[in-house]
């Protein structure tokens, strides 16, 4: 169902006369006519390429606001229309980037270390981070940066707003994920690193922290259109636009959630008011917030596992358009996307947000589409060809790689896996291609990479960077220049999910031979030996089928699984105890494989049969852990 967007020209340039010969003068984006044309003409093509009810964007340049413009509709079934001043959009993960604000306030007033274990900052609370890697603790610092190494953890995270919430330090407590690494091995963007950064601003501040953010953040602002308050008050809520989704040729709203990680994701606000924000770190009025030691700080790269490619600085990402460094959030929500863009060079900032999840490439990607234009619109620069290196060691990082935003705990991990496993395949000129999905844009899945320098290779045909490292742990680490907030881990051969696959259809290949059963049985009537084993291993497939037939139903609308699944569904909690009964019956059918042959059940082939279904159960059930399927409650 994806379609490309298709990319214009975006602004015809004014023409000049220089000694008689006509030139183009070069755009300038401090001139609110340019860039509101720029806006007019792209974000129009996007809402009607992939039907998303509305949007709004702000641009800021050398100290003040640019431009600030509203398009389509903030609901589809009130027919409100976006105003940029007034429409309050979910900015969701954008978020997290005043939770690193707020950590760095505190940084300059000395009252937390960026670099000391995070357990001396929840002293007297319910919370602590295990000492899972002796001598390897947890610091602001790695959770600012997403190199924590926690596991994904996805299940119960949203609430409906009419729910009971636990408080904040009881759902940190009890929902919180694995450590599965050491920090400072790999980026894994965690939302429950920031929430936990979000709770130590709490503790130091003794504040709430929607009312530090407010105190210190929000008011030195003049941001009186944003709040982490859930619900925001009357006043705000009557404006805040709706998340679509689409729904044939339509789009449906979607209902209202509570972000129980607020840190990470609760905020709403105007584009005008995610202006002043820019600004304010872009060095206006910055000292109303940090003063510019600190924003200097927070700015830097911080953390990547391979300096040559973009990394993670304090909250923000870096990133590479057209040679333009960049500092950048995204947000992503229920029917809601938005990026900030920061140039810092030139003193420039750039903040999308739609409100639809679109029909094409999907919001996420259009978003960044449309930063990544604007700032090649506007600094224009030559493409430069890499320059092509030998690689004599491309074939050493062949393999499948895993994305480490992965749970060890809920079964997300099984569709995660399934979704983000990337192969890397070695060509005999040098060059890697890489199969499977990187980047936000979902078209593009298969990528040649040209090695330019010892295991760094640049995409063919464009500017993205793959670099492969080997971490202090032993693992071969994958990272993509794009996106520093994540890498990928080389698999073993037995980690393989092709094989996992394999596993799966064979088993229940196997498992389908019992349907033969009760033709037998309506053939040779009368008690036999056995028959109880047989009903047993009848009862297993019975209860499995039930099982794989929930799953499908619940999968056919991906949109409703993630909800149920971000919400803790008692739902699909519920069918979640399926595959427990199946697996005790599983182990009785095991069991009586052994008996079938020690007491000479059946003919030979019939035992040679049973004894196929028990290693069938035994393969199926074994990867059904290793994906969490066996892991209830969730």
């Amino acid at each position: 169902m994806w379609k490309r967007i298709v990319v214009g020209a975006a602004v015809l340039a004014t023409l000049g006369v220089t000694g008689g010969v006509a030139s183009a003068a070069p755009p300038d984006v401090t001139d609110p006519e340019q860039v509101k044309a720029f806006l007019d003409e792209r974000v129009s093509e996007l809402l009607a390429d992939e039907r998303i009810p509305g949007a709004a964007v702000s641009v800021v340049a050398r100290g003040r606001p640019v431009a600030a413009e509203g398009y389509g509709l903030a609901n589809v079934e009130t027919k409100q229309k976006v105003e940029p001043d007034k429409t309050l959009f979910p900015i969701d993960s954008v978020s997290k980037l005043f939770t690193a604000t707020a950590v760095m306030q505190l940084v300059e007033q000395g009252k937390v270390d960026l670099h000391t274990d995070v357990n001396r900052y929840l002293t007297g609370t319910k919370v602590s981070v295990p000492n899972t890697f002796e001598g390897k603790p947890i610091t602001l610092a790695a959770l600012l940066t997403h190199s924590a190494g926690f596991e994904e953890l996805n299940a119960g995270t949203f609430a409906g707003t009419d729910d009971d919430h636990p408080d904040f330090d009881t759902y940190l407590k009890e929902h919180q994920p694995k450590r599965v690494r050491p920090p400072g091995i790999l980026p894994a963007y965690s939302n429950y690193g920031i929430a936990l950064a979000g709770f130590v601003v709490q503790t130091q501040s003794k504040q709430t922290f929607e009312q530090y953010v407010q105190q210190h953040i929000l008011e030195p602002l003049g941001m009186k259109h944003t709040t982490f308050d859930q619900p925001p008050s009357p006043d705000l809520k009557r404006n805040l636009a709706t998340g679509h989704r689409p729904d044939g040729d339509h789009n449906r709203p979607v209902d209202d959630g509570y972000d129980i990680l607020a840190p990470a994701g609760a905020a709403v606000a105007t584009v005008t008011d995610l202006s002043e924000f820019m600004l304010a770190h872009l060095g206006v009025g910055q000292d109303r917030i940090l003063n510019q030691v600190t924003a200097n700080e927070m700015h830097s790269k911080q953390f990547t596992p391979d300096e040559r490619l973009p990394g993670m600085a304090y909250g923000f990402y870096e990133g590479d358009v057209s040679g333009e460094r960049t500092l950048q959030h995204g947000g992503d929500g229920a029917g809601t996307h938005g990026l900030l863009t920061l140039i810092p060079e030139r003193q420039a900032g750039i903040y999308i947000v739609v409100n639809g999840d679109g029909t094409g490439v999907g919001g996420t990607a259009v978003v960044e589409r449309l930063a990544h234009e604007f700032v090649r619109h506007f600094y224009p620069k030559p493409a430069q060809a890499p320059i092509v290196k030998p690689a004599n060691r491309s074939e050493q990082v062949e393999g499948t790689y895993r994305y480490g935003r992965i749970s060890d705990t809920d079964i997300s991990r099984g569709f995660a896996i399934m979704e983000t496993t990337v192969t890397v395949d070695a060509q005999q000129d040098g060059t890697l291609t890489t199969t499977g999905r990187m980047s936000v844009d979902p078209t593009r899945t298969d990528v040649t990479w040209l090695p330019v320098d010892d295991r760094l290779y640049q995409e063919k045909g464009g500017a993205g960077k793959l670099a492969f490292t080997q971490a202090s742990n032993g693992e071969t680490v994958m990272s993509l220049g794009e996106d520093p907030t994540v890498g990928w881990t080389k698999l073993r051969w037995y980690e393989q999910p092709g094989l996992h696959l394999a596993v799966i259809v064979g088993s229940l290949l196997v498992l389908l031979t019992m349907l033969a059963w009760p033709v037998i049985a309506l053939v040779r009537r009368g008690t036999r030996p056995g028959r109880a084993a047989r009903l047993v291993a009848g009862a297993m497939l019975l209860v499995l089928t039930a099982f794989l037939g929930g799953l499908a139903y619940y999968l056919s609308n991906i949109d409703t699984f993630i909800d149920q699944l971000l919400a803790g569904s008692t739902t699909l909690n519920a069918l979640l105890t399926l595959p427990l009964v199946a697996a005790v019956l599983g182990i009785a059918v095991i069991v009586n494989a052994a008996r079938a042959w020690r007491k000479g059940w059946w003919s030979i082939a019939g035992r040679v049969q049973y004894s196929a279904i028990a290693l069938a159960v035994l393969g199926f059930f074994t990867i059904a852990y290793e994906y969490n399927f066996l892991a209830w409650p969730w």
